[in-house]
């Protein structure tokens, strides 16, 4: 059963403070890195040890956009928002040059698709094991001026 009205209004405050913590980590994770490379891999941590830690909430923002026309609305928002960060934090480092701007919310979705399929494993381990695998495809769509 779909829910509606109030509870619907609930699950969408939830959905909007997870994805607000899940934002606040991923910056707290970059700016504790040295560097655009490092930065990511630091961000990807703090994220992937956050919904790791608290894997209702990492059900709810992957998993629960799925069944809920305004749950995926509000991912999208959110996605755009990720992106945005992303993308902010390549422009800001000078190490790297910036991919087309539809690419950052596609690595986002990526990322979530990633995640979503490690919590609906039926062998499920500890999400942390995503860290080299994530860190290295969101590298891969940024070159250093030097590859270029």
């Amino acid at each position: 059963m779909t829910p509606e009205g109030p509870e619907l209004t609930a699950i969408a405050a939830a959905y909007d403070g997870a994805a607000a913590r899940v934002l606040a980590a991923a910056r707290e994770g970059y700016e504790s890195g040295r560097g655009f490379a490092a930065g990511i891999g630091a961000s990807l941590a703090g994220v992937l040890e956050l919904l790791d830690r608290d894997r209702e909430l990492a059900r709810l923002l992957v998993l629960a956009p799925l069944a809920s026309t305004v749950l995926a609305q509000r991912s999208r928002r959110w996605v755009d928002a990720y992106a945005g960060a992303l993308r902010a934090v390549a422009a800001e480092s000078g190490e790297v040059e910036l991919p087309p701007s539809f690419v950052e919310p596609n690595i986002v979705l990526s990322l979530a698709a990633i995640v979503g399929r490690r919590l609906e494993s039926p062998t499920e381990s500890g999400l942390e094991g995503l860290l080299a695998e994530s860190a290295e495809f969101v590298l891969a769509y940024y070159e250093s001026p030097e590859q270029g």
